[in-house]
């Protein structure tokens, strides 16, 4: 990793010095700085608004034995989005909205939002139930990095990402 020196100086090029403006890292070596930054080892990860949701998959040790147990008999991955299994249980369309069906109409209202937004929801809930199993009402899962990635990107939205959120306390 490069010290923090190179990250805090804008680098300058050789025709940017001769008129003596330094010229500003490109978008890549800036997005490049951030993946070192949140330690990414699966090579997908990209930063986020909240520090819950700025981790890579592999240091989440439920995601990386459901990774573990395909490179086991299948194939070589590094990244939790290159499982077949996240394609069909976190990205079709067709597994989403049954599930969202089965499991979550009835604590959020079927016309509150918009399809994409419902989708999105069931797919992070479907990538927790997938790698953590059930983990109970009110324990929330801050997801892999690239996971919110491929997930968002694969359901826009209309509105900035709210990001990882903990539940509220209740006081009984």
């Amino acid at each position: 990793m490069a010290s923090n020196e190179d990250y805090s100086s804008p680098s300058v090029s050789v025709a940017s010095a001769v008129i003596g403006r330094p010229r500003r890292k490109t978008h890549a070596a800036r997005r490049k700085v951030i993946i070192e930054q949140i330690l990414c080892e699966c090579g997908q990860c990209c930063n986020w608004a909240t520090p819950e949701e700025n981790s890579c998959c592999q240091e989440k040790v439920p995601v990386v034995n459901t990774i573990e147990e395909y490179n086991d008999g299948y194939g070589q991955i590094k990244c939790i989005t290159e499982h077949p299994g996240f394609n069909s249980q976190c990205l079709d369309i067709w597994v989403l909205q049954q599930t969202y069906l089965q499991n979550y109409r009835k604590k959020y209202n079927e016309e509150a939002d918009q399809i994409s937004d419902k989708y999105r929801y069931t797919a992070y809930r479907q990538l927790v139930r997938w790698c953590w199993q059930i983990v109970g009402k009110n324990n929330r899962m801050p997801l892999p990095s690239c996971a919110y990635k491929v997930i968002r990107e694969t359901f826009p939205s209309d509105h900035e990402p709210v990001g990882f959120k903990y539940p509220e306390l209740t006081h009984k």
